[in-house]
């Protein structure tokens, strides 16, 4: 059994404008972006789709609702979440810290693809 002191939080926590956000994707956000996409959640590894990175963003969101259960805070809808991204992107280097986030929720939500992905980049072989 992992040493729970030792792994880390499973909860990713980040500044946008003013307001503090948490992004968890569990096995129920998995579920909830499999229900938004209407694909099986292993078939979007890799989808470069707009509307796959809202539905990622929008279930780590909610994984987050449901878990810390913040004081205050509602669900997200799937438009809210993307007022959110929305505001990311307004902020100067909002861009890249976008692509960040949204990076590793893929490697959260697909570990096989991203572990295959830095096989890839680490093989100098030129095969």
């Amino acid at each position: 059994m992992p040493d729970p002191k030792k792994t880390a939080p499973r909860t990713k926590f980040h500044t946008i404008g003013k307001t503090h956000y948490g992004l968890l994707l569990d096995f129920n956000a998995l579920c909830d972006i499999e229900d938004a996409t209407g694909e099986p959640i292993a078939s979007l590894a890799g989808n470069a789709s707009i509307k796959v990175a809202r539905a990622l963003f929008w279930a780590a969101l909610n994984g987050w609702v449901r878990r810390d259960r913040p004081k205050g805070r509602e669900p997200f809808t799937v438009q809210s979440a993307g007022n959110v991204l929305d505001e990311l992107l307004q902020e100067e280097g909002g861009v890249d810290r976008m692509t960040a986030i949204l990076e590793a929720l893929g490697d959260a939500a697909f570990p096989a693809a991203a572990k295959a992905a830095e096989s890839d980049e680490g093989d100098d072989s030129g095969n």
